[in-house]
């Protein structure tokens, strides 16, 4: 699992790219204290999901106009 200080690390220079520009809008408006914490969750969620096979593919959607 990383770390917060790997995730911090790799949100600065290679983070999951956004397939959906809504969705990176979204995050690009957030002030850059709670972008750079909601950043460190998305890597762990993209992580986790890719790390086990019983979770599958996910897909990131807008619900509610929020990630």
């Amino acid at each position: 699992m990383m770390t917060k200080k790997h995730v911090q690390k790799s949100i600065k220079f290679n983070h999951t790219k956004f397939k959906d520009p809504d969705i990176e809008s979204i995050f690009d408006a957030y002030p850059k204290p709670i972008r750079e914490k909601c950043l460190i969750l998305r890597e762990l969620i993209f992580e986790v999901a890719a790390s086990n096979d019983a979770i599958g593919p996910i897909e990131e959607t807008l619900r509610w106009g929020e990630p």
